[in-house]
């Protein structure tokens, strides 16, 4: 990966890479032409996995890129042109759920035995607080204002929050110290998913598990509804998993895949899961 700035008032660090997943260079691949030509969004012919070829450097997304500005942002690019009709049936569809939600707490009650779990991209610990008395909290979260904040609410409990990126701060913690890990929407803004989901390997314990919650590019409403998908952020999503890369990249990393039947990944939502276990 190469750092560049962006022609801008500030210039934002970003970076140019490989493919995330097999680490082939891609310069001389066709761009995708759902997303702004700035980013160079592409799928590697090699394995598919279809990814920002220029994405912003890790420090830029809780300051320039924050996820609290993009999300306004792309919500007003998605819903351009749209009229009242259009929005009042993307409206009703969008609660339409034949099948009740995943939920964070309900597996890792159902998979995970009692003990640490860290809450990857943790932001203000309102995740790690819905955890059950059986598991320690620990929270890995890059802003130190977010940081203060999950202390704050879990300040009851005997909690450990890490303020570092993903990587580095899954690499803070001991090896095979947790019983879960837990990265919901969150694998999608990292640049360096294959060696993140490698370090949550190494700090599970055998029998520990990971709860993966990213967008699913391959959904009917990706296909459908093209550039004006909601899976679609421009540019702090930098990877579009389907199931298929979504898998590879969990075993590449050494974990197994524990549950990922159809109902983890229905392809009429803009989102799957996936339970992934440390077998040794």
């Amino acid at each position: 990966m190469t750092a560049q700035p962006l022609q801008a008032d500030r210039q934002p660090l970003l970076i140019t890479r490989c493919c995330p997943l097999c680490g082939r260079d891609n310069e001389d691949q066709p761009t995708l032409d759902i997303a702004p030509d700035e980013w160079r969004m592409k799928t590697c012919p090699d394995c598919d996995m279809t990814y920002l070829e220029v994405a912003p450097d890790i420090s830029e997304l809780f300051e320039t890129f924050a996820w609290e500005k993009q999300h306004h942002i792309e919500n007003a690019r998605r819903h351009a042109g749209m009229g009242p009709v259009a929005l009042k049936t993307r409206s009703a569809w969008r609660k339409f759920r034949p099948l009740p939600r995943k939920n964070v707490a309900a597996l890792l009650d159902h998979y995970a035995e009692p003990g640490a779990v860290v809450d990857v991209g943790c932001g203000g610990g309102k995740q790690l607080a819905e955890l059950g008395p059986q598991f320690s909290p620990v929270g890995i979260e890059i802003s130190p204002a977010i940081c203060r904040e999950a202390e704050e609410r879990l300040a009851d409990r005997d909690v450990r929050i890490v303020n570092a990126d993903a990587l580095n701060g899954l690499k803070q913690l001991e090896a095979q110290s947790l019983t879960g890990v837990v990265m919901r929407s969150f694998l999608e803004h990292d640049v360096t998913p294959v060696p993140v989901l490698e370090q949550t390997f190494r700090v599970l314990k055998p029998g520990g598990v990971a709860i993966l919650k990213v967008p699913n590019f391959a959904s009917w409403n990706a296909r459908v509804r093209g550039a004006k998908w909601c899976g679609l952020r421009f540019p702090d999503h930098v990877n579009y998993f389907t199931p298929e890369t979504l898998s590879r990249a969990v075993e590449q990393a050494g974990l197994t895949i524990r549950a990922f039947g159809p109902t983890y990944r229905l392809p009429t939502s803009d989102n799957m899961w996936m339970v992934a276990v440390r077998q040794a």
